[in-house]
């Protein structure tokens, strides 16, 4: 086991707590890869903006400390005052963390105030996101400025993919030694195959229900596909005008809402097909979740699907409009060889690179270089 000097202490999306995780079905597997840190930096602690029911969640937690919003202060009061409210906790840490780019100058001002090492890690770009959410707002300049100043501060940075890397580096002028490239991880274990029959014609998409998934486009695709269904998992705002696409194009969807994590391989596997047809992604856990499932997947050709679907090796890509769509998908449910290949490809893509074993070593790796900055 490698041994690192003990303490980390890892700081929450801002507005974020376990609550957060837990209600989404995401807990346990947001959690696995700390459970498993654990042991190697000994002392290990959560900074959260959840109140004291956050620490219900310990039995989840293997032994991991959780440091909530107590005092019931506003996110953004404590977001600046948790590093002098739990300022004890940080001076035994060794190491700070931060689990997303949103929230991070609360980092930022701990390792200030108590000189520790910090990984600036994000596993999307937050300054990029809002641009093309919320095009020409003010408060996109801030979170530029906020982003800047994180990965500035941070002794290393972490980001979930190449382009990423490059993008960050470049809008920031970051020195690229200190930018890693660590993927999300999957339980692969947990996802993976089970040998059951696959539903013949159902489309699967994991994912939210916003506007950068593009799903009208997946919706007109399908239309007029003989026995073609689409599984959507997932909530969002976006739902009820989805339903009423679907009913004008005569496609049948069926909404099943969120799903807890442990619960999506038996809905995976029962798919012929998953399909990712976002108009963006970074490093997007449902496609890498569906592939270690055996699953032949197609995707947008954007960043972040593209880096991780290598054209007819692991899957397909294609435009992201709906006749690019329609095309690919009516290719992969006519050949039932090709799904069985690409499925066993993706699989072994997973595998290799985003396993959990994989992940820690990436992680372990960073924790040691942080730890060896100047």
């Amino acid at each position: 086991m490698t041994a690192l000097p003990s303490g980390l202490v890892l700081f929450f999306t801002y507005g974020v707590s376990l609550r957060t995780w837990a209600d989404g079905g995401l807990l346990d597997r947001e959690v696995e890869l700390y459970r498993l840190l654990r042991p190697h930096v000994g002392r290990l602690a959560f900074v959260t903006y959840g109140g004291p029911e956050d620490l219900g969640y310990a039995d989840h937690l293997d032994g991991i400390e959780v440091l909530p919003n107590r005092w019931g202060l506003p996110a953004f009061w404590m977001s600046l005052l948790a590093p002098l409210l739990y300022g004890r906790e940080i001076r035994q840490a060794a190491i700070l963390k931060t689990n997303q780019f949103h929230g991070a100058w609360t980092a930022v001002v701990a390792k200030w105030l108590f000189r520790k090492k910090l990984i600036v890690r994000g596993g999307f770009v937050w300054s990029l996101n809002r641009e093309r959410e919320l095009p020409g707002a003010w408060t996109n300049r801030v979170a530029r400025r906020l982003e800047g100043l994180a990965l500035r501060a941070a002794d290393r940075a972490v980001v979930t993919s190449e382009w990423a890397k490059e993008y960050l580096v470049s809008r920031y002028r970051l020195a690229p030694e200190r930018v890693s490239v660590i993927p999300n991880h999957v339980n692969t274990r947990l996802f993976a195959p089970d040998g059951g029959e696959r539903e013949k014609g159902l489309v699967c998409f994991v994912g939210r229900l916003s506007p950068e998934k593009n799903l009208p486009a997946l919706i007109a695709a399908l239309r007029g596909i003989p026995g073609a269904r689409l599984r959507r998992i997932g909530a969002g705002a976006e739902r009820a005008r989805l339903r009423e696409r679907a009913r004008e194009a005569d496609v049948v969807v069926e909404f099943t809402g969120s799903v807890p994590n442990p619960q999506l391989p038996a809905l995976l596997n029962r798919a012929e097909l998953f399909v990712l047809p976002s108009l963006y992604e970074a490093n997007p856990k449902s496609l890498l979740e569906a592939m270690a499932c055996g699953l032949p997947v197609l995707g947008s050709d954007v960043d972040g699907i593209r880096e991780i679907i290598r054209h007819g090796e692991t899957g397909s890509l294609c435009r992201p409009d709906a006749a690019s769509f329609r095309a690919g998908i009516e290719a992969l449910l006519a050949d039932a060889p090709l799904r069985q290949r690409l499925g066993e490809n993706a699989r072994r893509h997973v595998l290799e690179r985003n396993s959990i074993e994989a992940i820690l070593k990436l992680e372990l790796d960073v924790l040691t270089e942080a730890l060896g900055a100047p």
